[in-house]
């Protein structure tokens, strides 16, 4: 089986370079936003911010669905074209890092026809087009079981994404997706559980009714406000900081809590949706942001309970590790994440999938 991930362009911002665009002013130069929250330009900051730290900035492009939030416009884009990209050293000119659907000899349809080219990024962003695309890939490669789209939904209080907050527009991709001659590959995004008091699937009611089941990215949203944080005085707790067992031994802490996340997406989807686990296996993925500089994120050993718990529990489907490890040292011996993933993955490729209680899954 083939899954494909399709990653939202918000980075690609920076390095879109295309004709008929407009560019920040001097004293604004740097850019941020996205199509629905509006396109802005910012005093002093560097890099691509979600927000502007200074405080100075304007609208260049407003929002499809927010406008300029209040923000006065730079001036120097009343047409609101496109914003100028900074450019990147990597790629040559006029170019841009997110594909844009290109007529494959390797397919019996034009891929680029199937876009609307006045989209976002030449047609990049336009998920309508690539939900076409990817129904008639699955019905000329019936392996491609899957899509992901990262990011999807919960990053931020439980809500959607940006790119698919409008439930109109998530439902034309799903139905895409599925159109006949069909059925179409499964829709299974990447779903984060949502802030304190935020879950997703409450926030947004709808969801389940435009997806096949979920990647689940833990990252200890409920378990660090309901119980890590009790009794965990490593002295790397931040009073504002989400995910107070991201520090040294309060780590471990978390493992429990895996299980009442996980039971939660359960309750909210159809008996019918795979759950698939996402692990992070980085030093402090999605914690410096919000606590600062974490001094370790548990370790191979947190990695292994962590994983092991997962793929123990018979509603999960699978799991997926990010990102994935070279082992650094001789496994089986050996303590560092690659062997973690070698260890745990390389026993379930090893034993049988267990057909009569997940006939359609795979591990």
């Amino acid at each position: 089986q083939v899954w494909v991930t399709l990653i939202p362009p918000h980075e690609t911002m920076k390095w879109v370079n295309q004709s008929g665009c407009t560019k920040c002013p001097a004293s604004k130069p740097y850019q941020y936003g996205s199509p629905d929250a509006g396109v802005y330009c910012c005093g002093n900051n560097t890099g691509l911010p979600s927000h502007c730290v200074s405080h100075d900035q304007c609208c260049v492009v407003p929002g499809k669905t927010l406008g300029c939030q209040s923000n006065p416009r730079c001036g120097v884009n009343p047409e609101n074209h496109t914003v100028c990209g900074e450019g990147d050293p990597r790629l040559p000119p006029n170019t841009m890092l997110c594909s844009v659907p290109a007529d494959s000899p390797l397919t019996r349809f034009n891929e680029s026809a199937l876009v609307d080219h006045s989209m976002g990024f030449r047609g990049c962003s336009d998920y309508v087009g690539w939900a076409r695309i990817l129904n008639k890939l699955a019905h000329q490669y019936p392996a491609l079981e899957a899509v992901n789209i990262d990011d999807f939904a919960g990053n931020k209080d439980g809500g959607v994404e940006d790119c698919f907050a409008n439930e109109t527009y998530s439902k034309e991709i799903f139905t895409a997706l599925h159109a006949a001659p069909g059925p179409g590959p499964k829709l299974i995004p990447t779903i984060y559980y949502g802030s304190t008091g935020h879950f997703v699937f409450k926030e947004t009611k709808w969801l389940p009714s435009v997806i096949d089941g979920a990647l689940f990215y833990f990252g200890m949203a409920k378990a660090g406000s309901e119980f890590c944080s009790k009794g965990c005085a490593s002295g790397f707790e931040r009073p504002s900081c989400a995910f107070p067992c991201a520090y040294s031994a309060c780590t471990k802490a978390s493992v429990k809590g895996l299980a009442i996340e996980i039971q939660d997406f359960v309750s909210a989807l159809p008996s019918t949706y795979p759950i698939h686990i996402g692990l992070y296996f980085t030093s402090s993925h999605s914690i410096r942001s919000k606590c600062g500089d974490a001094p370790t994120f548990g370790g191979a050993q947190y990695s292994k309970a962590l994983l092991s718990a997962a793929l123990a529990l018979p509603t999960v489907s699978g799991a997926t590790v990010y990102t994935l490890q070279h082992p650094n040292s001789n496994c089986p011996n050996g303590s560092d994440g690659g062997c973690v993933v070698q260890e745990i993955f390389g026993e379930y490729a090893r034993s049988p999938l267990k057909t009569d209680e997940q006939p359609n899954e795979y591990r």
